[in-house]
């Protein structure tokens, strides 16, 4: 279920304006990378990757020693498939500046992905060292997924928890708690954290309340979760929640049914005994 909606770890991209030089310290070519890389990084927001490697390999030509354009560039090569050449870009990143935060966390997904936990280990240690980091709760977040993967569930929750502290709207960290809870039948602190999870930009993602109305259906609160899975079918209608929403609440109808039955047969059984009259011997 977790594909659907969360990946192993999360990616963080450098953003606009490349450099840290004013514009009168640039040279020629370094504002022409400035412009190929501003235009690459849009492009990756907007999910136009074949347009994001365009650009961003015009501004590695223009300005290869540029360690933020090799960030992004490597994230366009990932998202076009090219995940060897990606990891080579975010070496190279590093190399050039051992202090780039983003490389060390995007890297760390990627060997994730590999199961080379021990080497994306070393780099999100790196990470969490850079305290002032715009994305820390996604280093947190990573670092809970991989402690998942070796193992420490206890060490993970930490992480998970660092990371929603860090940023108390981030949805991908408390929908992975809510899961960890539903796991040990926690299943109040999972539905604290999936009521969490729909508070901030998650609100408009199907998954979250999927994840919420399990929640529900769990502590058996059975007509919270009809209303949820209908709000899913309704809001979602393009989005693979809709069919899971739209057979959760299937068999939830077909349960009450049965048992509403089985009482009303229960009822009539009753009934016919009270009229069965005792023999006259």
């Amino acid at each position: 279920m977790n594909k659907v909606f969360l990946i192993l770890g999360i990616f963080f991209l450098v953003g606009c304006s490349s450099t840290d030089n004013t514009d009168d310290q640039k040279t020629p070519e370094q504002k022409k990378a400035e412009i190929y890389y501003n235009e690459g990084t849009r492009n990756l927001i907007d999910k136009s990757y074949t347009e994001a490697l365009t650009n961003l390999l015009k501004a590695k030509e223009s300005n290869p020693q540029d360690s933020k354009i090799r960030t992004n560039l490597a994230m366009a090569l990932y998202f076009r498939g090219q995940k060897e050449m990606a990891l080579g870009e975010l070496e190279e990143a590093i190399s050039l500046d051992s202090k780039n935060t983003d490389a060390h966390v995007n890297i760390s997904t990627i060997l994730m992905e590999n199961k080379k936990y021990k080497k994306a280990k070393e780099h999100l240690i790196l990470a969490e060292k850079d305290l002032i980091y715009p994305g820390l709760f996604r280093v947190y977040y990573n670092l809970g997924i991989l402690e998942l993967k070796l193992g420490d569930r206890k060490t993970a929750f930490k992480y998970l928890e660092k990371s929603v502290t860090e940023k108390s709207d981030f949805c991908a960290g408390h929908i992975k708690l809510g899961q960890l809870y539903t796991e040990e039948m926690r299943f109040k602190e999972a539905n604290k954290e999936f009521n969490l999870s729909i508070e901030g930009v998650c609100v408009n993602e199907a998954a979250p309340h999927y994840f919420l109305a399990q929640s529900l259906l769990n502590l058996n609160r059975y007509e919270e979760a009809k209303i949820k899975y209908q709000f899913i079918i309704e809001k979602f209608p393009k989005s693979d929640y809709k069919n899971l929403a739209m057979n959760s609440l299937k068999k939830l109808n077909q349960s009450e049914e049965i048992e509403q039955f089985s009482k009303n047969n229960e009822i009539d059984i009753n009934q016919d005994d009270t009229t069965i009259e005792t023999p006259n011997f």
